[in-house]
């Protein structure tokens, strides 16, 4: 019994410290659990079982991309087509990236949205560059730094961030772009 309510114990601590909808523990997240206490299943299958009830793409860990796994540019622009907001180019420093600017509506809605950004950057782990001019000018600029180029990862987190981030664009921008979705803001 005290090991199941320190392992419960553990989770509920970890869990307070990192809340998620669809929380799962990372893999030495487990190995730490199995090897500190060995009445582990009714955690690890709990949240397992969150981890499958996904079905959001993810990104995955940069660590385990290669020079392999950069996509060309022309491919790049082809599966941008689904994304309307987005551009595929080459920087100055002669990196393939996938850009999108717009216009927020004033200075905190540009920074709302950045601070969303981030969050869900920080939740995947895959950090775009991101740029704030003339005070609602926001530009997000991805690409895959640990391999120097643009991914599968990086075409999944603009995904992510025209479905998830609201954004509150500026009058005339919105009716400049009549693809982008406007904030219910």
């Amino acid at each position: 019994l005290l090991r199941v309510q320190v392992v419960v114990s553990f989770a509920v601590a970890f869990l307070s410290l990192h809340p998620s909808p669809t929380f799962a523990f990372t893999p030495s997240q487990r190995k730490f659990i199995k090897q500190s206490y060995p009445i582990q299943l009714l955690v690890l299958k709990m949240s397992e079982s969150a981890a499958t009830e996904e079905t959001k793409p993810k990104c995955i860990p940069c660590e385990s991309l290669d020079p392999s796994s950069l996509l060309t540019l022309e491919k790049a622009q082809e599966q941008l087509s689904n994304l309307k907001l987005w551009e595929a180019t080459i920087g100055e420093d002669r990196i393939e990236k996938i850009s999108r600017k717009f216009t927020a509506k004033n200075f905190q809605f540009a920074m709302d949205a950045l601070n969303d950004i981030g969050k869900l950057a920080e939740r995947e782990n895959h950090h775009p560059d991101l740029h704030l001019t003339s005070y609602r000018e926001v530009e997000i600029v991805i690409y895959t730094h640990s391999v120097g180029g643009v991914t599968e990862n990086d075409l999944t987190l603009a995904k992510m961030l025209d479905d998830e981030v609201k954004v509150v664009y500026g009058p005339k921008w919105l009716k400049e772009h009549p693809d982008a979705k406007p904030s219910s803001k």
